[in-house]
Formats: structure tokens, sequence, C-alpha cells
């Protein structure tokens, strides 16, 4: 009773402050964050934080989970090479130059070490977690940052396997943690592709069966990253037979839960069942990464933080300004546009989960002290409350910095696919997939010069497959809008439903004061607002589908034999449409 009592109680808590922040236009995840300080540091209503720290866990690991569910493997191999190398780099120079820094202000060298480490790491779950809630998730930046994040991760179980031993270093221990890494892995692959594959056709035939058996494989995937010793143990017990002592550490690899749910989610995403299984587990996942943000509240500890206050704000710097700043002159070496570098350097800008774990490594193994955790507990804190507001004011932050466009010279090429000349177009299409697709179909016909943006690299490379000139992009980029000439094109068509954006480009478009600007909205009162700001058209999908609908029943009142004729044009359309990709969304999007 006591546990339940708990839990409410941080709910209740949560949903209060969760409110305020959204009635003042807040992030929510510092609203969770301070939930946890004010219940356990600041009035004591939680003493014993065991059970939430377990939930917490739970929900990173039904997190990752769905991240790797969601993840196409396929879109992350084009900036795999970047990723691999730029991210070791990042590692490196942020653990090196953190290093110099505490050791010119007298820490010893290993506790310099660790805290190296604990501001090289990102935070897989925060930041997929905000790119889906922001609708970031097919971008070149997203891309590149999950590269980067799942690069981190893997480094990171490395550094935890060589940190324990620090004193006693040695290549030949770094290898086997490696071997055991890779032999995890290996059986991980051979399990989704020869018996994942048939269990999931059988469970695929009941909704309930489908959904048990992909938590199972979540929580069986995990443990075997962690330790399968209990397993050999049993297996030991059954057959009477003592496996050698290399053969029982080859089977605890270590990597960690979340690592293995993350395997998880990634085999199981290329099975024909993965949407049905994500539509199952996104709600249970909510719950617990709600926990996770309260938890990290609650293990603030203010006793003794007075003599650490100017190292963690050292620290934080570090972690949200020198960090950020070698991710973003990696990116822009690479032949990134300042866009893309800028948002996958902010996006970055706060401590993972590993650092924290890392931490309290160092501290069991006497090789630092409780202040340093507690550094490392505020520092996470902080950074993840400040990534929610890099994502909310990114844009923002990308105009203010004009200046750094400079290092876009550092790279003569370009990563970012376009196909278009600099000249004047007389339309310019923002956001070709769905209804885009629809309207350059109608745009064609007048035999005009067309331009297409889309911020979807893969629909970007179908249409210069196609030879038709389109440019990635987002239409939130004023240097982009002003290098495609967009205040000189005649009709500017926008089916993105972001008001913001769209009055921006308004602005743009009418800067000359002759261009004919559509836009999409998803609300009425958005589209008031929009018309308020100059737009001559705003589309609104839901109610031109019901007046599509009316049109149809005008055309078939006097004969509904027509109707068949409809539905067989409206079929082919359909396949046609599936065979683009197309997908209709749950919520109105590009």
């Amino acid at each position: 009773m006591i546990g339940f009592a708990e839990i409410g109680l941080v709910f209740i808590v949560a949903a209060v402050l969760a409110y305020i922040a959204r009635f003042i236009n807040q992030p929510m995840i510092p609203a969770y964050i301070i939930s946890g300080i004010l219940i356990t540091p600041v009035l004591g209503l939680v003493t014993d934080t065991n059970i939430i720290a377990m939930i917490s866990q739970i929900g990173v690991i039904f997190l990752l989970f769905i991240v790797g569910l969601e993840i196409d493997i396929q879109k992350i191999r084009e900036v795999g090479k970047y990723v691999v190398i730029g991210s070791i780099v990042q590692v490196v120079l942020t653990v090196f130059a953190t290093y110099f820094v505490f050791s010119y202000l007298g820490f010893n060298s290993v506790t310099s070490v660790y805290l190296g480490f604990i501001a090289a790491f990102s935070s897989t779950m925060v930041v997929v977690k905000l790119m889906s809630d922001f609708g970031e998730l097919e971008t070149i930046h997203a891309r590149l940052v999950i590269g980067f994040l799942l690069m981190q991760d893997i480094i990171a179980v490395f550094a935890l396997s060589s940190l324990g031993s620090i004193a006693q270093f040695s290549i030949s221990t770094l290898a086997w943690a490696i071997l055991k890494g890779f032999f995890v892995i290996i059986l991980a692959i051979l399990l989704g592709k020869y018996i994942l594959p048939r269990i999931f056709k059988f469970a695929a035939k009941s909704q309930e069966l489908l959904f048990i058996s992909a938590i199972a494989a979540c929580f069986l995937f995990a443990i075997m990253f962690t330790s399968m010793t209990p397993a050999i143990n049993f297996l030991e017990k059954i057959f009477s037979i003592t496996l050698p002592e290399t053969l029982h550490d080859l089977f605890n690899p270590g990597l960690g839960f979340t690592i293995g749910a993350f395997f998880a989610g990634v085999i199981l995403g290329n099975l024909p069942y993965n949407f049905g299984i994500i539509s199952k587990v996104k709600s249970v996942k909510d719950f617990f990464s709600i926990m996770f943000y309260v938890s990290l509240g609650m293990q603030v500890v203010f006793s003794g933080i007075a003599s650490v206050i100017a190292p963690t704000i050292i620290l934080f710097l570090i972690v949200i300004i020198l960090k950020p700043l070698i991710i973003l002159l990696i990116c822009s070496l690479f032949g990134f546009k300042k866009r893309t570098s800028l948002f996958s350097a902010l996006y970055m800008s706060q401590v993972s989960e590993f650092s924290l774990i890392i931490a309290f490594q160092g501290m069991s193994h006497g090789h630092i002290d409780n202040g340093v955790l507690t550094m490392s507990v505020i520092v996470m804190i902080l950074s993840i409350a400040s990534t929610s507001y890099y994502f909310q004011y990114a844009e923002k932050i990308n105009r203010k910095l004009r200046w750094l466009n400079f290092l876009e010279m550092l790279s003569r090429d370009n990563r970012e696919p376009s196909h278009y000349e600099k000249k004047k177009y007389n339309i310019i299409l923002c956001g070709y997939n769905r209804i885009g697709y629809s309207i350059l179909k109608s745009a064609a016909k007048q035999d005009k010069s067309i331009l297409i943006v889309d911020y979807n690299p893969e629909v970007i490379r179908k249409l210069m497959a196609q030879k038709i000139p389109c440019v990635y992009g987002d239409i939130e980029d004023e240097q982009l809008l002003d290098e495609i000439k967009i205040s000189d094109a005649e009709l500017v068509i926008s089916t993105v439903p972001e008001v913001a954006a769209n009055i921006l480009l308004i602005k743009k478009a009418k800067a000359n004061g002759n261009g004919i600007v559509f836009v999409t909205a998803n609300q009425i009162e958005e589209a008031i607002r929009l018309y308020e700001a100059g737009a001559d058209y705003v589309i609104l999908p839901h109610f031109l589908g019901g007046e599509h609908v009316s049109l149809i029943l005008d055309h078939i009142a006097s004969d509904y034999s027509r109707i068949h004729n409809i539905r067989h044009h409206h079929i082919n359309e359909l396949h046609y449409r599936r065979g683009l990709g197309h997908e209709h969304p749950e919520h109105s999007s590009r």
C-alpha cells in the first residue's frame, strides 16, 4: 500500500506542475524534474525512492525498446561513417578537454578522467523523446544525432568496463570487453533471424499475444545483454556439468538493460508487425518515462552542496557549451550545413543516464567521492532541462547565430541532398509528401518552373531521381528561404501545418508584395491567425475532405452507379500512393 501511495503522490504533484508548465507555455520535462525535487529533497513526502527508481528504470527500457522499433537502420547507414568517426572524436576531445580543465582546478587524475566521461555522453532517452515530440525524426540532423547517440552508448559500455579497473587498466581487459559485446550481439542477430520471426508469425494472430510476446522479447534481450549467469547456472544444474570461468564471463557481457532493450526493438522492427507492437507499448512507455524524470529530481542531495557549486557550474558549462562546439565543428567538417550541424550540437548538450551509472560505479569502487556524484546529478538535471528549451527555441538560436555561416566553408562537400538552379522559380512548394504530391500534379500542368522544399531526405532523393528541382530544408530556416529567392516566386504553397513557420513564410514570400501564398492549418483558430498574417488561402485538410465528399455526392446524385468508377479510380490511386511510400498520418502532418 505504501508503494501505491508513493506512486500516486508522484503523479499528483507531477500533474499539477505539468499543468502549470503547460499554462505558461513551458516544456514538461523541467516540471517533472522539479516535482521530484519537491517530493523528496524539499518536502520529504517520499523517503524510500527505491520503488520509484525501479519503475523509472523500466521506463528507460521501454523507451529505448520503442526507439529501436521505430529506427530504420537503412536511413542511419547513410550517415554511418560520419557518426562512427565523429562520435569517437567527440568523446575523446570532450574527455581530454574536461580532464585538463579539472586537473588545472586541482582535482586528481582519476576524478578528472571520470568527469571527462560523465560530460562526454548524451542522453538517448531524452533526445529521442524530444525529437519524436517535435516531429523531427525524419530529418538529417535527427539521423546524425541518433547515430552519434548509439555510438556514444557503445563507447560508454566499454568505458564502464575500463573505468571499473582503471587502476589496473590493460589492453587485454578492453579487448575482452569488446569480444563479449560482439558475442552477445551476434547471438541476438541469430535469434532475430531464425527464431523470433516464427514465434511472432503465430503471435500476430492475437493482439494480446503479440503484446506480451513483444514485452517478453524486450526483457529477454535486456537480460541477455546484461548477464546470462542465472541461465548458465540453471543449465549446469540440469545437466550436472561445470563450465569454465571464462565461459561464465563470456555470458556476462555487462552491456546493460537499456542496450539490450534497444537491440530487441531494432530486431523486432524488421518484422512486419512492428507498428502493432508500437501502438500497444507506447502508452505504457509514457507512464514509466514520467517516473524517470521525477526520480532524477528525487536524487538531489542538498547537504554539502555548497562545496561543489563552482565545479558543478564549470561541468555544466562544458556540457552545454564546449561539447556542442566540438559536435558543431565535427559536423561542419563532414560537410553538413550550419543549421544541421547546430541543431545536432544543441540537441546533444546534456549528460546521459550512462553518466550517472559511471559516477555510481566510480563511487562504489572508491575512485570518486560523493561530491562528484552530486555534481553529476545536478548537471544531468540542469542539462536535461536546458535541452528541452534548446528544442523549443532552436530555430531562434539558429537565426541569432548567423555569424556561424562561415562554418559551411570548412568543407567543400555538401552532405545534404538538393537538385536545383539558383534562379527565380514561379512556384515554390514546401512539403511534398501526401498533400504536396497532389498539388504538384496540378501545378505541373501550368507549365511553370517549380521548386520543392522538403525536410525528409528520402523524399528529396526520389525527386532528384525524377529530375524535379528540389532542395532539402525546413521552411523555418530563413537562410534557406533567402537562398531560394522565395520573395520572387509568383505562388508559394506550404503543406506544413505549423503556424509559426507559416507566418515566417508569409512574411518572406510577400517581402516584395507580389506573391500569392497558400498555407496549411489544422484548426480554425490557426487558419484565422494565418489569414490575419497575410495568407491568401489557408488549406484545412479535414474541411477539404468533407467538401470533396459533398462534390462526389453531387456528382452521383442522378446516378448512384457512378460511384463504381470513382471507387475504381480511388483504389488505383491508393495503390500508386502506397508504391510511393505515402501513408495517411494519425495526426495531420506534412
